[in-house]
């Protein structure tokens, strides 16, 4: 970390050299950046999470859980099923569903979407909703535990 900071001094002091106003602002933003990542660390609200798919890329962001509920399939064959709902520090949504065979054989599968941030805020929820496949449960966690309005009005 010590040869980052050193790096970066080095860097700043050639920068100033060329141009004082746009890097003085660079520095005042990179400050303001950092601030908002301790507050944030500091509130325990971001963390490093690691989500390893069955069909897909790995998934490495920095974020916070906004909510997660379980439950258990009927039938011969019952699964145990987990759904997540990530927020990255960027704003973009994750959507994690696990299904765990209950027998003693071990079947697992973990699929992810990932929504990318944008201003339509319902459009992102509603791709969430889309990869967890509209569920019961799922439709009960978004609206009960992540207040989301499961409505959409039509022009």
């Amino acid at each position: 970390m010590k040869e980052i900071i050193e790096d970066f001094q080095r860097f700043a002091e050639t920068a100033f050299s060329i141009d004082y106003g746009a890097t003085k602002g660079a520095i005042l933003d990179a400050k303001s950046a950092l601030k908002r990542i301790i507050k944030r660390t500091e509130a325990g609200l971001d963390q490093r999470w690691e989500i390893v798919v069955s069909r897909g890329p790995r998934l490495e962001f920095t974020g916070r859980i906004l909510a997660t509920d379980s439950y258990v399939t009927k039938g011969d064959d019952p699964l145990n099923i987990e759904l997540h709902v990530y927020q990255t520090v960027a704003g973009a949504l994750i959507g994690v569903s696990s299904a765990v065979s209950a027998s003693s054989e071990g079947y697992e599968t973990i699929q992810a979407t990932v929504v990318e941030p944008t201003q339509d805020l319902q459009a992102m929820r509603f791709a969430i909703m889309d990869g967890f496949g509209w569920s019961t449960v799922a439709r009960t966690m978004a609206r009960k535990k992540l207040k989301w309005s499961l409505r959409r009005d039509i022009d």
